[in-house]
């Protein structure tokens, strides 16, 4: 299956391209107007850090449904904010970190580390209800990809 999702962040709209989950690439970068803003049902937040409390930047917050299909994401900035805009609410999903190219254990949400496609037993569903934020999904990476 390819999939393929936006978001927006600065004034730019991401774009990545998923050859089945979780494997995605970074396919373009460009320039949109204020025009162009994703319209969102929901919106979940948070921050990732590292286990000392570092923001990290640039790591893909993901947002799964409860089949494991990739529905959204964001990238963090410099302070490790996030916010991922979620069009279908209300509902359940399940949010992990992807830190690609970066040394870093990527986490399911609350804790769980990513050992495959698959969605833990244990990892916490975020319910999102519409027209509101979910806050504080945060994350604290450790070093060793």
């Amino acid at each position: 299956m390819i999939m393929c999702r936006t978001t927006q962040k600065e004034g730019l709209k991401l774009m990545r391209i998923c050859f089945g989950v979780p494997v995605c690439t970074l396919v373009m970068l460009i320039a949109v107007g204020a025009g162009d803003r994703v319209q969102a049902d929901g919106w979940i937040t948070g921050r990732v850090t590292d286990d000392s409390g570092v923001p990290i930047e640039s790591v893909w917050v993901d947002a799964y449904d409860t089949a494991t299909n990739l529905l959204w994401s964001d990238l963090t900035y410099t302070d490790g904010t996030y916010t991922v805009s979620v069009e279908m609410t209300p509902s359940n999903y399940f949010v992990r970190t992807d830190a690609y190219g970066q040394n870093y254990r990527n986490e399911w949400y609350s804790d769980l580390l990513v050992s495959d496609g698959t969605i833990p037993l244990l990892a916490q569903p975020i319910f999102v209800n519409s027209g509101t934020t979910t806050a504080g999904v945060d994350f604290v990476l450790t070093e060793g990809a």
